[in-house]
């Protein structure tokens, strides 16, 4: 056994070091550490080490997986901008990227109130963390009536309170993380899972519907969409134009299916005619909007730009 420690060792760094996603870490470790410690015999008669599996689960549960994705290293290390308090919009970029900031804004013991009205208490960041899942860390969706209301959010300096929602389509809930902004500094003060609002949630069932039914979703097209692309030839020109509903799967993008985060920072969805679901890239800061008018009493894709 003593000669294969040093390749325990070895195998099992470079499983934290490539391995990103924290569940496969815990998996190939397992499995790895169980295959080497089967391998390993004494010197004898080669009777195979016993081993309890128990142990090594909580060995491996014992690591910790905090830093695995590159990006999350690298913030780790950044001084955080000293104005990253004023505008929500910033601060949000940095909690939710940056972990060690993440925990020094979070009002502990933090009260979470349950879809079935009862509440428990979040004690850690490590419990936190386990819980606040982002659907993505490439991108985020945002819901505008207003193209215009993601410069307000990004530029309002006087906001004091936000909420960041993470709506799960299939069930038509939402889970609220509540951001009070006191003494010029941003913290997270409560969450609370909830059905999504009235307000929101006859879009909210239609756009489910569009992104997982094909028929349903050719139906709800505008019979022309305005499409707005970049030029290939001019970086700081796009291209307006109009493309038959026939032709929209040949250029649709991918859309979230599963997932929609928003924040709420004071817009109303009450009597709504339009809903703009929009795309935003964490690191390239890439932003595609894709517009639905309610029309005769039904929500149609009416326009896409990027």
């Amino acid at each position: 056994m003593g000669k294969t420690l040093p390749y325990i060792i070895c195998f099992l760094y470079f499983c934290v070091l490539f391995l990103k996603d924290a569940m496969n870490v815990k998996k190939g470790l397992l499995a790895g550490v169980s295959l080497l410690l089967f391998a390993g015999c004494n010197s004898r008669g080669g009777e195979a080490v016993e081993v309890e599996q128990d142990s090594i689960v909580a060995d491996v549960d014992t690591l910790e997986f905090d830093s695995l994705f590159v990006h999350e290293e690298e913030l780790e290390d950044m001084p955080m901008p000293a104005d990253h308090d004023e505008a929500f919009y910033d601060f949000f970029f940095d909690f939710v990227l940056n972990r060690r900031f993440q925990a020094e804004r979070i009002c502990f013991p933090l009260l979470v109130t349950e879809a079935d009205g009862t509440e428990r208490t979040i004690t850690s960041g490590r419990v936190f963390r386990s819980e606040f899942r982002m659907p993505s860390y490439e991108m985020y969706t945002l819901l505008l009536t207003d193209k215009n209301q993601l410069e307000d959010l990004q530029n309002d300096l006087e906001l004091d309170s936000a909420v960041l929602q993470f709506i799960t389509l299939e069930t038509a809930e939402q889970r609220d993380y509540t951001f009070r902004r006191t003494e010029k500094q941003w913290h997270l003060h409560q969450s609370v899972i909830r059905p999504v609002p009235e307000a929101l949630h006859e879009f909210v069932a239609f756009y489910h519907r569009f992104v997982t039914d094909a028929d349903y979703h050719q139906q709800h097209l505008a019979r022309n969409i305005h499409y707005t692309t970049p030029d290939p030839d001019d970086e700081m020109s796009s291209i307006d134009g109009t493309i038959d509903a026939e032709q929209w799967d040949a250029f649709c993008p991918e859309m979230p299916g599963e997932v929609l985060t928003n924040i709420d920072f004071g817009q109303s969805f009450a009597g709504a005619t339009t809903v703009y679901l929009t795309l935003c890239g964490f690191s390239n800061g890439n932003l595609e909007f894709f517009r639905f008018d309610r029309q005769n009493g039904e929500w149609l894709l009416s326009a896409y730009a990027n």
